[in-house]
């Protein structure tokens, strides 16, 4: 969702309306732009909806916490100067498929490999996705 379209209320409030109208369309296979992709995914509008955003597309809304994907390679939280949570989760590289996971659980994320161990910082601190812990290794 792009943060410069118009809201005519809280966002939250507004998103909330638009979850329910497309809910709603779904049993007729009516369509709505929250479940609808983007014109670089061959859909109709200039982003993708709710379940469909790029990095390239993505905007930080000030009080949403935002999870998206579709930009394979890409994992990690987002910095911005909202203070909100926005994590990209695309965890295919193409060649290897899904390699991890987040866990939403209280008040955090946490991001997993598929086998439930929790991805460890590197030196500097970063998330490292490329560097697989081995067996018995523990995690930081």
């Amino acid at each position: 969702m792009r943060a410069e379209a118009a809201l005519p209320k809280s966002p939250r409030a507004f998103l909330d309306d638009q979850i329910s109208e497309a809910w709603s369309k779904l049993p007729s296979g009516g369509y709505h732009w929250v479940f609808l992709a983007g014109r670089g995914r061959g859909g109709p509008n200039s982003c993708g909806g709710l379940t469909w955003c790029d990095l390239h597309e993505f905007s930080t809304i000030p009080s949403i916490n935002q999870i998206f994907g579709h930009t394979p390679g890409n994992l990690g939280p987002i910095p911005n100067e909202y203070g909100v949570e926005n994590w990209i989760c695309d965890t295919s590289d193409g060649r290897r498929g899904v390699r991890h996971y987040l866990l939403v659980a209280h008040d955090s994320i946490t991001p997993h490999w598929l086998d439930g161990t929790p991805v460890r910082r590197n030196r500097t601190g970063a998330l490292d996705f490329h560097t697989r812990p081995t067996s018995g290794a523990g995690v930081a």
